[in-house]
């Protein structure tokens, strides 16, 4: 699943070609981005305040999108605030629930480029992993971050 759909106007030396993907640190879910490195896919992730990228990666799940007529739902990536609330809403966070949060794909904007990373719902906490550490954004400013998430089509429901 490619990063808002498109190629991203994203931080110096970051790739702005990024793909969804999980990963999991001591049983932690934790979403990032990986890329093409000339042949070789590349990856990185931010946890507690650290970048994990390269070796320090090891087995990872990609998020790969589904052909329409295959699936019962639509895709879009929407701001945290039409997303983030619980409760009834259109579009429900792509997410892995665990017991400290709710992480979801996040495309956060940081100093106005976009960079493919996390978001954790249930804390609003929206972070990435770029210039050597995890950076982070949390509370009001996280209301504008876009969140990949989706709704069921016609005749479908999630259960």
């Amino acid at each position: 699943m490619k990063a808002l759909g498109k190629t991203l106007d994203t931080i110096p030396c970051e790739n702005p070609d990024q793909y969804v993907a999980l990963w999991y640190q001591q049983g932690e879910p934790i979403m990032g981005r990986i890329w093409n490195d000339n042949g070789k896919v590349a990856a990185a992730f931010g946890w507690f305040g650290k970048d994990y990228t390269g070796m320090k990666v090891g087995s990872l799940q990609v998020l790969v999108e589904l052909m329409d007529n295959i699936r019962g739902f639509d895709y879009s990536w929407q701001p945290f605030s039409v997303c983030g609330g619980f409760g009834e809403k259109e579009w429900i966070p792509v997410y892995v629930d665990y017991p400290k949060g709710i992480i979801s794909p996040c495309v956060i904007t940081w100093e106005g480029k976009q960079i493919l990373g996390k978001v954790d719902i249930r804390n609003e906490k929206a972070s990435s992993a770029f210039n050597g550490k995890e950076n982070i954004i949390v509370g009001p400013a996280v209301q504008t971050q876009m969140v990949l998430c989706r709704k069921p089509k016609p005749g479908y429901k999630f259960e």
